[in-house]
């Protein structure tokens, strides 16, 4: 946290609320994800072929990106879709 204006002092402590997420996120590697002004978008693997996915991101960490909407749990998705 910045003390820009020197006001926190050495042995103060503060109370912070953190919210978390109640069931954990799918996430998916962030090269899975395509971005165009129209919208978010993956490939997903279903019935042996491929499926373009629109999808809501969350969050990202560490390289990877949560999918709030458009893909589930267990689903396999292409990590590194050639680019147009």
């Amino acid at each position: 946290m910045a003390n820009l204006q020197h006001r926190l002092k050495p042995g103060m402590f503060a109370i912070a609320h953190l919210q978390l997420p109640d069931e954990p996120l799918v996430s998916v590697p962030k090269t899975a994800i395509r971005q165009d002004p129209a919208a978010t978008r993956l490939f997903a693997v279903a019935h042996d072929m491929i499926e373009e996915r629109i999808i809501r991101p969350g969050p990202e960490k560490d390289g990877y990106v949560a999918i709030l909407d458009g893909i589930k749990e267990g689903e396999r998705v292409v990590v590194n879709p050639a680019k147009k």
